[in-house]
């Protein structure tokens, strides 16, 4: 039982992500006591992941201590514990390192990957979620380089040179971009006897464009900009199973590589389902335009997590506070 408590009204924040550090700054100097949760004691800044997965940039500059960031907030603290779930009834907060009181809630525990029963897919690809996802597959990429240098066999070679990159979101086109851009720049410096231009980067997206959630035109130019870098772009192609050594696709065809990346798309994580609150199909939670949950007023739903309804459609999973 976490029972640093003082009399003031506690507000537990559920998450140390964009959400829910933008809802603790938001409670500075207020009288309230603000303690956020969260599994690990730094914050990922997630929009430069790709670039640690691609080498560019190292896990230190996107990892910040969330107590660091904390620090000017008097009213603020941290404890890092791992989450299993919430009990509305008696207002708790239920962790692996015991029970958490509140008087006010605030879920933001992000997003999971979805693999959507895809044969394969969730044991035989890479994803970028965490700082670990990215070091993952930092290394297991520049690996498959090291290993075609040196491979003889011409078929093995050139499946160790393609990287398949599933799901045309923005994670997707970034790191493709990405990819490339190593491919073409340092690599090539650095191997001038290693033929990197063989090495073959494949974007595959289920749908007709890429970016499905942004204006059609933006979808356009990222596929027109990622073929003019060398990027092979796959539209309207579903894959229907992944295994270590190749993807294979719905209309028969496939593609021979060892190193698949999935993107291809995430739904909320699944804290709220374990709570046996009410969630949509891609388990984030349906919220009031004031983002609380409607039987429970004192109970906010922010970040990925929460599903905000806006013209009779649900807006992309943003940050929404």
């Amino acid at each position: 039982m976490y029972s640093n408590r003082s009399e003031q009204t506690r507000v537990v924040i559920v998450g140390g992500g964009f959400a829910g550090l933008a809802a603790a700054k938001a409670f500075a100097e207020a009288p309230v006591e603000v303690l956020l949760l969260d599994r690990n004691n730094y914050h990922t800044f997630l929009p430069l992941l790709y670039q640690v997965a691609a080498a560019e940039v190292d896990l230190s500059q996107i990892g910040f201590p969330i107590r660091t960031i904390l620090r000017s907030l008097d009213n603020v603290d941290f404890m890092m514990a791992e989450v299993d779930r919430m009990d509305l009834e008696s207002e708790t907060v239920i962790t692996r390192q015991g029970s958490v009181p509140y008087d006010y809630l605030i879920l933001a525990t992000g997003s999971e990957v979805r693999f959507f029963g895809i044969p394969g897919a969730q044991i035989s690809t890479f994803t970028m979620k965490s700082l670990t996802d990215g070091i993952d597959l930092r290394n297991h990429m520049l690996v498959k380089f090291e290993e075609a240098s040196q491979e003889r066999d011409e078929m093995r070679r050139q499946r160790l040179l393609t990287f398949v990159i599933i799901g045309g979101g923005p994670s997707g086109v970034e790191y493709a971009g990405a990819l490339m851009e190593l491919i073409d720049g340092p690599l090539a410096r650095d191997c001038p006897n290693f033929c990197v231009q063989d090495a073959r980067v494949v974007l595959v997206e289920a749908t007709s464009s890429l970016l499905g959630t942004m204006p059609q035109k933006l979808g356009c130019y990222s596929a027109e900009r990622l073929e003019k870098m060398g990027v092979e772009v796959l539209l309207d192609t579903a894959v229907a199973e992944v295994t270590p050594e190749a993807v294979l696709f719905t209309d028969g065809t496939e593609i021979d590589s060892e190193m698949a990346v999935w993107t291809a798309g995430v739904g909320g994580e699944g804290i709220a389902s374990r709570s046996g609150m009410q969630t949509r199909p891609n388990h984030t939670v349906s919220v009031l335009p004031t983002l609380q949950l409607p039987d429970e007023p004192n109970v906010f739903v922010a970040g990925d997590l929460a599903a905000f309804e806006q013209a009779g459609s649900f807006l992309p999973e943003l940050l929404y506070v």
